[in-house]
């Protein structure tokens, strides 16, 4: 009886301790906290529409025009005006063996190829095409002079053109780390040094 008796008094103990644990989230959580606000939007666009929508254009391009000069080149998502493959109403499942799919994705491809070669004309010079883009957006990701985004713009069958973000491996006292966890060692080793 004595066993029963501890191994319940213990079980309380530990069922006790979980509730306490609880308390301070209880008591932590502030109650003039912000508030979420959620924004309805029109169920026809896309995720892709939604991520390149920019309310504050004129800002925005006020800012970006300041960090960059002209002949500086960029990273840029061209939008095409054609329909992505998703979107022209095939499904997901078994996609790379729908030869309907398969037939629209290279016919877009042809169009990125051949709006291409009119942003060639236009910029007068190659585009630089690191990407394409034809199941989910219909994109081509380039690298062009910031000077010529008006221009790529205004090209024929580009809806618009957003600057994509790059992100740049670390450079410490002149030297490249990749940013891999074994090499954290070293990054850190170095900036420590700096300060003995």
């Amino acid at each position: 009886m004595k066993r029963t008796s501890w191994k319940r008094t213990l079980c309380m103990l530990l069922v006790l301790a979980l509730i306490g644990s609880m308390m301070p989230v209880v008591y932590g959580s502030d109650e003039g906290a912000k508030q979420v606000s959620f924004v309805e939007t029109d169920s026809s666009l896309t995720a892709a529409d939604l991520a390149l929508e920019d309310k504050n254009l004129p800002a925005s391009e006020e800012k970006e025009s300041r960090l960059y000069s002209s002949d500086e080149m960029v990273r840029v998502s061209v939008v095409l005006e054609r329909q992505p493959v998703l979107e022209k109403g095939y499904a997901t499942a078994g996609i790379a063996s729908n030869a309907g799919a398969q037939a629209y994705r290279e016919d877009l491809l042809l169009d990125q190829q051949a709006v291409v070669a009119r942003i060639s004309q236009a910029t007068g010079g190659d585009l630089d095409v690191v990407w394409n883009l034809t199941l989910a957006v219909n994109v081509i990701s380039a690298n062009i002079r910031y000077g010529d985004l008006e221009t790529v713009a205004a090209t024929d069958g580009v809806r618009e053109v957003v600057l994509e973000t790059q992100y740049l491996p670390c450079e410490l006292d002149g030297e490249i780390y990749a940013q891999f966890p074994q090499n954290d060692v070293l990054v850190m080793a170095a900036a420590v040094s700096d300060y003995h």
